[in-house]
């Protein structure tokens, strides 16, 4: 005897998902999944973090080129003491981050449970 013969010829799910999701934009490795929710959930959260966080950059920036035309000025600084919303912006942002390629990596580990399955025509429930 040979083996088993392969039912199903399905070729095997790629990890293009986990990399677009990484270099790309965090949820599209999901979406690209079919687990519309999740990935919706991580883009909608990654763009509410970007916003966040050019919001509070804006007045930085906007003072320290106001700065920099006006020589006679001396430094402000009162304007960079509210760091902390920043930097919880940027350790939640890792964290989605993170999650995000955990997650892609965990759907294509299921898929491609999923798939051996398949090819040896073994029930998938």
């Amino acid at each position: 005897m040979s083996g088993p013969v392969p039912i199903n010829t399905d070729p095997p799910p790629t990890r293009l998902a986990i990399y677009i999701n990484a270099m790309v934009y965090p949820g599209i490795g999901q979406l690209m999944q079919g687990r519309v929710l999740a990935g919706l959930v991580i883009a909608i959260l990654t763009g509410g973090l970007f916003v966040a966080a050019v919001i509070l950059l804006i007045p930085i920036f906007k003072t320290y080129y106001i700065q920099l035309a006006d020589f006679s000025q001396t430094p402000d600084s009162s304007v960079t003491e509210n760091w902390r919303p920043l930097v919880a912006i940027l350790i939640i942002w890792i964290v989605v981050y993170t999650y995000s390629i955990l997650d892609a990596m965990r759907g294509y580990r299921n898929q491609y449970r999923d798939w051996a399955l398949r090819q040896h025509g073994l029930d998938i429930a």
